[in-house]
C-alpha cells in the first residue's frame, strides 16, 4: 500500500470529491463547465500557451495570427471537456457510453476478432475515453501512462481508469512485462507522439523532423501482433467516434534494418492526417520537436 502525505492525501480526496459532484450532473452542464475552465485557463492562466502557439505556426505555416489562436482557444476548451469526461468515467456503462462514443461495428469486429494487439494512439481527442470503450466491450486493454509525481493524483487517476479489465501500467516497466501483456491475448495501449530525443527514431511530422517512440515498432516486430491506430475524436455535439485502422504494410519486403524507421514513419504520417483534420483537439502543448526550437 502506498504511504500518502499531507497534501498528497489533500489531492487524492479532493480530486474524488470534486469527480462525486461532478457526476451528479447532466453530461450537457458538464461540457458548459469544461469550457468555462477552458477559458479561464487561456485567458488568465495560460499554461504552455506559447509552446503551443510555435508548435501551431510550425504546423500550419500558411494560418494567419488569429486563426492559430483561434485553434488554441478551442484546444483550452476541448480538453476542459475531456477533463471533466475523464471525472465522469465512473457513470459510464454499455448502454449510456453509446450516447458519448460512435464506434462502427466494422471497426468494433476488426478488434473483436484479434487476440491481442498494439494499440497506437496520440494526444488528440480524448485519449482517455478508450479506456471504458475497450473495457466495456469486454476487449482486455492495458494502456501505457506517464507517472504523476503527486502519488495523490496518480492513485485517484489509476482508480478511475481501471475499467472492466482495462489497466494502465506505469512508464517505465521492462519491454519484457509489456510484449507479457500481448502474449496473453490483451491489447496494449501506446501514445507514440512525445518527443523521444535520442532514444527515439527520427520521422518526418509537418515537414520537420522529430523523434518518436520506437517501442511500437519493437513491439510489433518482436510479437508479430497486429498493430492498430486507434483515436477518439470529437465529432459534432461534443460526441466522440472511435477512428480504428489497421497497419497495412508488408513487412518482408524491407530490409531487417530499416523495419522499425518505415513502421515509425507510418505512425507518424497516420497521426499528421487525424491532427490535420482536427487540429484544434490535438496537445499542443508538448514540446514536439527538438530543443533548439523552443530556445527563443
Amino acid at each position: 500500500m502506498v504511504r500518502l502525505t499531507i497534501f498528497e492525501s489533500i489531492t487524492y480526496y479532493g480530486l474524488n470529491t470534486f469527480s462525486f459532484f461532478v457526476r451528479l450532473f447532466d453530461r450537457k452542464i458538464s461540457i458548459i463547465f469544461g469550457k468555462v475552465i477552458g477559458l479561464i485557463i487561456y485567458f488568465i492562466i495560460p499554461i504552455r500557451k506559447k509552446v503551443a502557439k510555435l508548435n501551431l505556426t510550425i504546423a500550419f505555416p500558411k494560418k494567419s495570427e488569429n486563426e492559430i489562436n483561434q485553434i488554441i482557444k478551442e484546444c483550452y476548451q476541448h480538453f476542459g471537456i475531456v477533463m471533466m469526461d475523464l471525472l465522469r468515467t465512473k457513470n459510464l456503462n454499455k448502454k449510456n457510453i453509446q450516447s458519448i462514443v460512435e464506434i462502427e461495428p466494422s471497426d468494433l469486429k476488426l478488434l473483436m476478432k484479434e487476440s491481442g494487439g498494439i494499440i497506437i494512439t496520440g494526444h488528440i481527442g480524448s485519449w482517455e475515453m478508450m479506456l471504458p470503450i475497450f473495457g466495456i466491450n469486454k476487449l482486455p486493454f492495458s494502456v501505457v501512462v506517464q507517472f504523476q509525481r503527486n502519488k495523490g493524483a496518480q492513485k485517484f487517476f489509476n482508480e478511475i481508469r481501471q475499467f472492466n479489465g482495462s489497466k494502465t501500467i506505469l512508464k517505465g516497466i521492462k519491454s519484457s512485462l509489456l510484449l507479457n501483456e500481448i502474449s496473453k491475448g490483451k491489447f496494449l495501449g501506446l501514445a507514440s507522439d512525445q518527443n523521444a530525443g535520442k532514444k527515439g527514431v527520427m520521422v518526418q511530422f509537418f515537414g520537420k523532423e522529430t523523434s518518436i517512440p520506437k517501442g511500437a515498432a519493437i513491439f510489433k516486430m518482436k510479437s508479430k501482433a497486429p498493430l492498430f491506430f486507434c483515436y477518439c475524436v470529437s465529432v459534432n455535439d461534443n460526441r466522440y467516434k472511435l477512428f480504428v485502422d489497421k497497419l497495412d504494410i508488408n513487412l518482408g519486403q524491407i530490409e531487417p534494418e530499416n523495419k522499425v524507421e518505415e513502421i515509425c514513419k507510418l505512425i507518424a504520417l497516420d497521426l499528421e492526417n487525424i491532427v490535420r483534420k482536427y487540429p484544434e483537439q490535438y496537445f499542443w502543448f508538448h514540446r514536439k520537436w527538438p530543443k533548439k526550437i523552443y530556445k527563443n
